[in-house]
């Protein structure tokens, strides 16, 4: 009889055990099928821009004879992620090219004539997202909460005068972004919000303006919309 009511026990912690070491290998795998991803994919964002230097800061005096109008530009970037956690992404950005331009016009001689000042660079971005899972009803979607550091590679600047290359240099700054990612199988449409700056001086210097006479930075906002494929 005691051998009989141990095998009843061995088989039903036999039974009991398995159901639970099933359901851990299933997370297991799920997880290694799951959270570890790439997502690749173009990202286009239309942008307000603000390219800030002694010009521009001149304008904003109300008795300046100088003014400045708003500058919009629109880009498209090259986005690769990797997906380590299930709610953190790393970030890579490549955007091949990324115009800044400051318009202003200046008075002279009874008008005002329209004058121009355009940089571009090449931009690259390091960064990570972390994702909140939400739903609404039955859509289940991801906020996503994004930061990274940018480089941009100055390629030309520009102005009435000609190419004037030699006065400017390349950028470091940071970029966030605020937006909500929809699944569907392995697409990904994504949109939101985002802001970037720079934090160094761009412009170095030339002839008898040294570089702490014309302090050169840029900062941008605006809407950002792509889609992505995950595998």
């Amino acid at each position: 009889t005691r051998s009989w009511r141990l095998f009843d026990r061995q088989a039903l912690n036999h039974r009991l055990r398995k159901p639970l070491f099933t359901a851990i290998s299933r997370r297991k795998a799920q997880r290694k099928t799951t959270f570890k991803h790439w997502e690749l994919g173009l990202l286009y964002s239309y942008n307000r821009d603000f390219l800030s230097n002694s010009i521009y800061r001149e304008s904003l005096d109300p008795r300046s004879l100088i003014a400045s109008s708003a500058v919009y530009s629109h880009n498209v970037s090259l986005d690769l992620k990797y997906r380590f956690n299930p709610r953190w992404l790393l970030r890579f950005q490549w955007q091949p090219s990324r115009d800044l331009h400051l318009r202003y016009n200046t008075y002279a001689e009874g008008q005002y004539i329209g004058k121009e000042l355009q940089l571009n660079f090449s931009q690259y971005g390091l960064g990570f997202e972390h994702h909140l899972p939400m739903a609404i009803g039955r859509q289940r979607f991801n906020m996503v909460l994004g930061a990274q550091a940018t480089y941009g590679q100055f390629n030309r600047a520009q102005n009435f005068i000609g190419r004037i290359d030699e006065r400017y240099q390349d950028a470091y700054g940071l970029q966030f972004n605020l937006g909500q990612d929809w699944h569907s199988g392995p697409l990904v449409l994504s949109y939101g919000l985002r802001t970037d700056f720079n934090f160094n001086n761009l412009y170095r210097g030339h002839g008898a303006i040294p570089a702490a006479f014309d302090r050169t930075w840029y900062r941008s906002w605006g809407l950002y919309i792509g889609s992505y494929y995950r595998f």
